[in-house]
């Protein structure tokens, strides 16, 4: 394509401009280029070189590139001018916090169970500590038996205390604790075997002496013998009651556990032998009950009473009781094949011998309780620790006197007294009672 140019005004002046395609120039000469589609003759060099300026296009100006701001704006970001190299604007929108997730509660720290262990008290029970936040609980007790087996739902027992009753004697008692929230529950226990649940009267004992009282597991077996002995009749028809055989001190195998106040008295020539009791001399060393039937009877009466020795070992003479005149052995068992065999009558005799034996058996090769029991005016019972016999006597009065134990005036080689009671006749609960001594003393 060639390039033609027309005059207008007849030449180039000077300060004319020739109009370049898409542009205009106000108030000047012009010459405008026309196009044809036809081979022309080469343009004068000179006058390509004048108008060669002027077809060039001017240069586009740099433009710096902005950030447009979005429809949305993000929240933590204002729309600048001045673009963010590292960040994209975006429409996603702010995401929202997630949920927690759906899980039941779940046991960090078991429920622990506190107050008295005793029968009568009130035991109270914690939560413990859970995950996942609970809203509410719910509890259940049980008792599980020392010996053993599977536990015992305690029925009605669904509050976070619970009130001990005689049947928990000798168990553990704990409490199931279920936490529960939106997704479900989780079930925790207390230990099963931190909270043994004693006998009030025996707790008592227990607790009340706190110089030398016996370790916590022979509290258990002492505990298990109050319970054999009111299980028998026994408890509620004894006036006193003390066992020697014990890993306590010595002042403590002294106290009666009938009033848990009144102490006997043991006296100089005697030794305290740890699980065995008392070894007595029957001179100086002997003990004093403290106990006067006479003024602080109330079961063990003229017509109606009992006196129990329960021997670790022996060897001759008198289990209790005093040597003395006109009556001798007032108040007293004696070992061997004897008619004086006393309790509450003067100088009469039995009507036949009988025989309280050296006898020795079981586990610790101890012999068998001995006992003496009145019945009525003449009828006396007489026992080897479950075998009893019947003898007359005829019955005076009850002495006004302390009642003594391993007392007779003479030396008769140490017995070891491990427990002695007094008390309304026990004929009919002899058996049981003299099984929950047993069990006792050959378990210590």
């Amino acid at each position: 394509m060639g390039l033609n140019f027309r005059k207008k005004s007849g030449k180039i002046a000077n300060g004319s401009r020739l109009i370049v395609p898409g542009q205009q120039y106000l108030g000047q000469k012009v010459f405008e280029p026309t196009f044809k589609n036809k081979k022309s003759a080469p343009i004068d060099r000179d006058l390509l070189e004048q108008i060669l300026p002027f077809l060039t296009p001017p240069p586009t100006p740099s433009v710096t590139p902005t950030n447009t701001p979005t429809n949305t704006p993000q929240p933590s970001q204002s729309p600048t001018n001045t673009p963010t190299p590292t960040q994209t604007p975006t429409n996603t929108p702010t995401p929202t916090p997630t949920p927690p997730i759906p899980f039941p509660p779940t046991n960090i720290s078991i429920p622990v169970v506190s107050g008295v262990n005793s029968v009568g008290s009130v035991l109270f029970t914690t939560n413990g500590t859970w995950t996942n936040s609970p809203t509410s609980y719910t509890y259940q007790w049980y008792s599980l038996n020392y010996s053993g087996g599977s536990p015992t739902l305690l029925t009605g027992a669904t509050n976070s205390s619970y009130l001990l009753t005689q049947s928990e004697a000798n168990t553990y008692v704990y409490c199931e604790v279920t936490a529960i929230n939106l997704y479900g529950s989780g079930v925790a226990s207390s230990s099963n075997s931190s909270n043994y649940i004693y006998d009030n009267d025996y707790y008592a004992i227990y607790t009340g002496y706190t110089i030398g009282p016996p370790s916590v597991g022979q509290s258990i077996l002492q505990n298990q013998l109050m319970l054999g002995v009111k299980s028998s009749g026994a408890w509620v028809k004894l006036d006193y009651f003390i066992v020697c055989a014990t890993d306590g001190d010595e002042f403590y195998a002294l106290t009666d556990w009938k009033t848990n106040t009144r102490n006997s008295v043991a006296y100089s020539g005697y030794t305290f032998i740890s699980n065995q009791g008392f070894s007595l001399d029957g001179v100086s060393g002997y003990i004093d009950t403290q106990f006067n039937p006479f003024t602080s009877g109330v079961n063990y009466q003229t017509l109606q009473s009992s006196r129990y020795f329960m021997p670790y070992s022996v060897t001759s003479g008198v289990f209790d009781g005093v040597l003395t005149t006109p009556n001798p052995f007032i108040n007293s068992i004696q070992l061997g094949n004897v008619v004086t065999q006393r309790i509450n009558q003067g100088p009469f005799d039995l009507n036949t011998a009988f025989n309280y034996l050296n006898d020795p058996s079981g586990p610790k090769n101890i012999p068998s309780v001995k006992s003496i029991q009145r019945l009525g005016n003449s009828s006396l019972r007489l026992s080897n620790g479950t075998s009893i016999t019947a003898r007359l006597a005829f019955v005076t009065s009850v002495q006004n006197s302390n009642q003594l134990i391993g007392r007779s005036g003479i030396n008769f080689g140490n017995h070891i007294v491990a427990g002695y009671a007094m008390g309304g006749n026990l004929v009919s609960q002899n058996t049981a009672f003299v099984t929950a001594w047993n069990t006792y003393i050959n378990a210590i």
